[in-house]
């Protein structure tokens, strides 16, 4: 014959395991019922709830990972961590949009085959391994925001570092539309901003 603990207790009630259930079923359908609230009287709930995927395992104390946990743990969001998220939404689309209409004016820099100098920002560095070590790619923006590439084994910093070199321009392509310069073998390579003019060793 099977024992079963629950025989212990005279009334189910009196069963904490059995309570716990019972408390856990009815905060799931809370969920389920406020979940069905928001996303009846929200036309943007879709939207953040999208926006917000992920957010709590990228970076959980953050602002956005914690409005994702409240968003699993109560199925909706207050009215004032609502508006809060669509103001980042709506910020980050405007971003978007300006980006967009600048990289729409970018256009290729120089003569493909002739060294030139150049004045540039770092944007972002994208860094892989290969059969033959660690190449970087250094996407940058000029004196004039247009887009020039260096993939080399030269990391240029992060983003905001000034560079000034010579370097070949290697090519005039465009990516996702967007017209970008890819230089190579660049030389006298130097920091410039931050008060520091620090020759780099390339």
């Amino acid at each position: 014959m099977t024992y079963y603990p629950e025989n212990d207790y005279g009334n189910k009630w009196d069963n904490p395991r059995y309570v716990a259930a019972v408390e856990a079923r009815i905060k799931a359908n809370a969920i389920i019922g406020r979940s069905k609230k928001f996303f009846s009287n929200d036309e943007r709930a879709q939207e953040i709830t999208e926006f917000l995927a992920g957010a709590k395992y990228d970076k959980p104390d953050s602002f956005l990972g914690k409005m994702e946990t409240a968003l699993n743990d109560y199925g909706s969001l207050t009215e004032k961590q609502r508006d809060a998220v669509v103001k980042i939404i709506d910020k980050r689309a405007a971003q978007l949009a300006e980006r967009k209409a600048a990289d729409a004016n970018c256009v290729h820099v120089g003569v493909v085959g002739e060294r030139q100098s150049f004045d540039l920002t770092v944007q972002h560095v994208v860094e892989f391994d290969g059969f033959y070590g660690t190449t970087y790619v250094n996407i940058c923006r000029d004196e004039n925001n247009n887009i020039v590439i260096y993939k080399g084994t030269n990391c240029w910093g992060s983003k905001g570092t000034l560079i000034n070199c010579m370097a070949k321009i290697k090519e005039h392509g465009e990516r996702d539309g967007i017209k970008q310069t890819t230089i190579q073998r660049p030389t006298k390579v130097s920091v410039l901003n931050d008060d520091r003019y620090e020759p780099l060793n390339v």
